[in-house]
């Protein structure tokens, strides 16, 4: 759609055009059957003091035959604390950051307070938010905060998430393979790694994302074609020109860039990789940026799932 058009016809969704079919679309996208971590932080501003977007979401996943476990941050309303009391059949995933955590800010009994169940039903998040590598230094202070948070609680689970992953294309050289030092998995690496642990740390990362995004309007955005992908050892990048101008149908040339390459795993690796291969045959239609983080997310969760197990 053409910005004119979209100025035309003023398609702006409601938030609840949004959640519509969320269960269904969960029950597509993950058959196991162990529950789903959302956090809704960036829909909590459409709350009450009765009403959470959360009540929704769990709503529709139950229906779906389907469960979540609603993350929850001492940072949020109060509206969302109310809405995961509600919400916490499954228990709850609670996220510290590793800044808050290092300027004092987090008083686990005065938090577990806030929940009628103990610490063996919260997966604890500690989240790193964004690094720009897995200095000894950021090494250091995890262990110590993932030590002093395990002796308060016997934790369900304890994660550690972070990611690097450049906020903005800009400088990436176009029409090549560019690669990205996956600093995140080096850093977890290196943590579980350092000594034996009462309960190993899992990994989590924010797929093909730094850990905020900017507040655009996308009828002003200037947008670049980009194949992300991954190893476990890069964030792996195929950029193209921008879309005003050059538009999708560059994909079939950055495809056939990354399949022709050694860091192309084959196209039955997951369906991304099937989405590539095909386009770089021409055999599929150029797409847009939605169907294009998809394949990479889709890869990406293969791969990393691959390193873990």
């Amino acid at each position: 759609m053409e910005v004119s058009d979209l100025v035309r016809t003023n398609t702006k969704k409601t938030l609840a055009d949004h959640l519509s079919g969320f269960g269904e679309t969960l029950k597509v996208s993950w058959p196991l059957s162990r529950p789903v971590l959302i956090d809704a932080e960036n829909i909590d501003h459409h709350s009450t003091s009765t009403y959470h977007p959360i009540d929704d979401i769990t709503k529709d996943a139950q229906q779906s035959g389907k469960s979540i476990i609603p993350v929850y941050s001492p940072d949020y309303s109060q509206n969302y604390l109310i809405a995961v009391q509600r919400n916490c059949g499954n228990g709850i995933a609670l996220r510290l950051k590793l800044n808050d955590y290092l300027r004092g800010a987090y008083h686990i009994p005065t938090i577990l307070r806030n929940f009628n169940f103990p610490p063996t039903f919260i997966d604890l998040i500690i989240d790193l938010e964004d690094i720009k590598n897995a200095s000894i230094a950021l090494q250091q202070q995890v262990i110590q905060m993932c030590n002093n948070l395990m002796t308060q609680a016997n934790w369900r689970n304890v994660i550690i998430s972070s990611t690097c992953y450049p906020s903005s294309q800009a400088g990436i050289p176009i029409n090549q393979i560019h690669l990205h030092p996956r600093e995140e998995w080096q850093l977890w690496s290196s943590v579980i790694q350092s000594q034996s642990w009462i309960k190993t740390p899992n990994f989590s990362d924010y797929p093909t994302a730094a850990s905020t995004t900017a507040s655009v309007n996308p009828r002003f955005m200037s947008q670049t074609v980009s194949i992300r992908y991954s190893d476990q050892n890069n964030w792996i990048f195929v950029k193209g020109l921008p879309v005003k101008g050059n538009g999708w149908g560059q994909t079939q040339q950055l495809c056939q860039l990354l399949v022709n390459s050694t860091y192309y795993f084959g196209r039955n690796y997951s369906w991304g990789d099937e989405y590539i291969d095909d386009r770089a045959n021409n055999i599929n239609t150029s797409g847009g940026s939605k169907e294009w983080r998809k394949v990479a997310h889709t890869h990406h969760l293969t791969c990393t799932n691959s390193d873990l197990i």
